[in-house]
């Protein structure tokens, strides 16, 4: 018997408005680079946080063929520590 919610979770799609764990891997002049717990690579209209910072991170626009998962950072969880 198919669950429609365990198939939601099970193709490890996100969805616009859904909530996600990330770590930036980069940045820009644009904003952030991140890479979700899926796996998935996003992009935030968010700066001064460095690389391997923990976010949690709100869907705003699923990917294209051309853009990254665009998420708005709603908190940071962890920051790296100073070597």
């Amino acid at each position: 018997k198919s669950n429609m919610w365990n198939d939601e979770y099970q193709n490890n799609e996100v969805h616009v408005r859904d909530g996600v764990y990330g770590v930036v891997t980069g940045s820009c002049k644009s904003g952030l680079f991140v890479k979700l717990e899926n796996g998935q690579e996003a992009f935030a209209l968010f700066g001064g946080l460095f690389p391997g910072t923990e976010v949690f991170c709100t869907v705003l626009k699923k990917a294209t063929e051309t853009w990254r998962v665009l998420v708005a950072i709603d908190s940071v969880l962890a920051e790296p520590t100073a070597a």
